[in-house]
């Protein structure tokens, strides 16, 4: 039975949250909206990420 993940997230894939964990990153030349949409999936797979302006 195919199930579909009830909370809201796309699902990644373990290996991927695996190597960006504990991760930081440095983001420059994206809009304050780019920013924010990075910077919340880079936060889901427990990295860090600083947006410059």
């Amino acid at each position: 039975m195919n199930t579909v993940d009830q909370s809201g997230k796309p699902a990644r894939a373990l290996e991927i949250t695996a190597s960006l964990a504990g991760r930081r990153f440095g983001l420059c030349g994206f809009n304050h909206g780019e920013s924010q949409r990075i910077t919340r999936v880079l936060y889901d797979a427990m990295a860090l990420a600083v947006a410059f302006p």
